[in-house]
């Protein structure tokens, strides 16, 4: 993260496992639109098939943090919640939850950015194949557009 940099947007997901590509699509989304056209927006963007413990320190720079992911039975394309630190039992495996993210960068660094988790809607998980289904597009398209509007908000 550079030292301007004042959010962060972590997309996490498997692309290899259809909809599960969900979360770093739509990072791979903001990223071209930055570059396109909003250069100067102060934004780092991360894309990985998992969460880690070693996300909490990128977020303990931040001022913001919002999480991307897909998700399964949301009885809308997307849903966007504000999140809290969950203590959790992160040193026995290597994947971690939002929640947890947020407690390490508070335990590790002393910091509690704002987070939030956009959460799309998926249909199909069970193939191996990088392919979103269209009703994940369709979602996606609409999370997208939600997303630039919570961006502008927290950014202005």
């Amino acid at each position: 993260m550079t030292a301007e940099s004042k959010l962060l947007v972590i997309g996490y997901g498997n692309p290899g496992r259809q909809d599960d590509g969900l979360g770093p699509g739509c990072a791979a989304l903001l990223a071209d639109f930055i570059k396109q056209e909003k250069p100067c927006w102060p934004i780092d963007i991360d894309i990985n098939y998992q969460l880690t413990v070693e996300h909490a320190l990128a977020v303990s720079k931040a001022n913001a943090v919002i999480f991307i992911d897909a998700a399964r039975q949301l009885s809308s394309a997307y849903q966007y919640s504000q999140l809290t630190s969950s203590e959790g039992n992160v040193w026995s495996y290597h994947i971690v939850t939002p929640g947890q993210c947020l407690w390490l960068a508070e335990i590790l660094y002393g910091k509690r950015p704002e987070a939030y988790l956009l959460a799309i809607q998926g249909v199909q998980f069970d193939n191996f194949e990088e392919r979103l289904s269209d009703t994940a597009l369709c979602n996606l398209n609409k999370a997208f557009q939600f997303l630039l509007i919570q961006l502008d908000r927290l950014l202005y």
